[in-house]
């Protein structure tokens, strides 16, 4: 819901930045990735914590409704993708890569099976430029593959051993990429911790369980984690960077679940004293650091967080009652977020190049939001419902007799 909002914001200012502060605010369409892994882990787990899945059927049942979920959308979407690809070839369009690099076979396939991914070093084919937010599908498909054994082994080692063990391969498959043999296993696993966080909130969620945090450190340390992502954004790699945006997210998922405990006005003034002696310690350490990108938009930044902390910290330091209002207006669009978040890049390249070609303003890309919105809504609402019940009534009633054939 939110993270694909994020992410449809972030194309849009992708492609009419022109190097303005404004718009850079808004580049954090692969944070809302991430985001997106968090939230993805906690409804596949939440949706299934309380199920048996203790037999083969049941499983089949499982990877069933995945397939339902995403491949006809997603077929749909490749097919709008090459429909506008082509179009643009043939109105003489600039495209990102040649439409003979795009339309390999290989690379087609590789689409097709959830393989291609970024260009930041290991990946087995790069994304289609003119679909690239696709290139989060090859995560989080094997995450949904991998989703069985996660469960049994929360079934068996309980849910903080078996993070555990996820937390150390992802801690290792990011170490192999560091360490100078990154490769497309080392890319999805690296930030499977994020997935499997998402679950781990949403078992304490299923089972009420409460932690308590104090509001001046967890705000502080919110910040702080915060803070040195940004400035380590473009210098650091990428898996560091990962990771430190998905502490960050993760940290304030848990203060949305967990009792941040309200503390005297005296004590938060003690906590909003902390919040700035770390702007300015931070900002005096920035000066004598190698930061590549804008010290200014940096220093923008680590002050529009602190305040934002502060505000929550002397408000009382309610996430959950933030998030709830924050959220509320995303909520109906959640039924067609996947939808949005597939098609929405392919609609925008083709009218960014059209607009440029005929030399007006690239801020009219924005005209597109309303029939991107319109076209997600129709796909989801109205189409995929008959697509489910003609999946339902071949594939599913075809799964069943296969398998009483196999086991009987």
């Amino acid at each position: 819901m939110l993270a694909t909002h994020i992410v449809l914001v972030t194309g849009v200012a992708g492609l009419v930045r022109g190097g303005h502060y404004w718009f850079q605010i808004f580049g954090y369409g692969h944070l809302a990735v991430l985001l997106f892994f968090f939230l993805s882990g906690f409804s596949i787990h939440y949706s299934n914590f309380g199920r048996p899945r203790t037999s083969e059927p049941d499983w089949w049942d499982y990877f069933y409704l995945r397939f339902r979920r995403i491949y006809p959308i997603f077929l749909v979407a490749m097919g709008l993708t090459f429909l506008l690809l082509f179009l643009s070839s043939g109105l003489h369009l600039a495209l990102a890569e040649p439409l003979a690099a795009q339309m390999q076979p290989l690379r087609l396939a590789a689409t097709f099976f959830f393989l291609t991914d970024y260009s930041w070093g290991g990946q087995l084919f790069n994304v289609l430029p003119s679909n690239a937010p696709v290139w989060s599908l090859a995560y989080e498909v094997p995450y949904y593959l991998l989703y069985p054994l996660f469960w049994q082994g929360a079934r068996r080692l309980g849910i903080e051993r078996t993070f555990f063990i996820t937390l150390v391969v992802s801690l290792v498959s990011g170490g192999v990429a560091i360490g100078g043999l990154p490769n497309h296993l080392s890319n999805v696993l690296s930030l499977y911790w994020l997935w499997t966080a998402g679950a781990v909130l949403a078992e304490w969620n299923a089972r009420g369980n409460k932690r308590c945090l104090s509001a001046n450190w967890f705000f502080a340390s919110v910040f702080l984690i915060f803070a040195v992502s940004q400035m380590v954004d473009k210098d650091a790699p990428r898996m560091v960077v990962d990771w430190l945006y998905g502490l960050l997210i993760g940290g304030l998922l848990l203060g949305g679940q967990c009792c941040v405990t309200a503390t005297p006005v005296r004590s938060r003034a003690w906590g909003g004293g902390l919040l700035a002696c770390l702007v300015v310690g931070l900002l005096g350490l920035g000066l004598y650091l190698p930061i590549s990108g804008s010290r200014i938009l940096l220093a923008i930044k680590l002050l529009a967080g602190a305040i934002l902390a502060g505000v929550f910290l002397m408000g009382g330091g309610d996430l959950r009652a933030a998030g709830t209002a924050i959220l509320n207006p995303f909520y109906r669009a959640g039924a067609w977020s996947y939808a949005l978040y597939i098609i929405h890049f392919p609609i925008l390249v083709f009218a960014s190049a059209l607009l440029r070609s005929l030399h007006f303003s690239e801020l009219l890309v924005l005209a597109t939001v309303p029939l991107i919105v319109w076209l997600a809504r129709w796909l989801e609402l109205k189409w995929q419902p008959k697509v489910v019940l003609w999946l339902n009534s071949r594939l599913r009633s075809w799964r069943n007799q296969a398998l009483a054939t196999l086991l009987f």
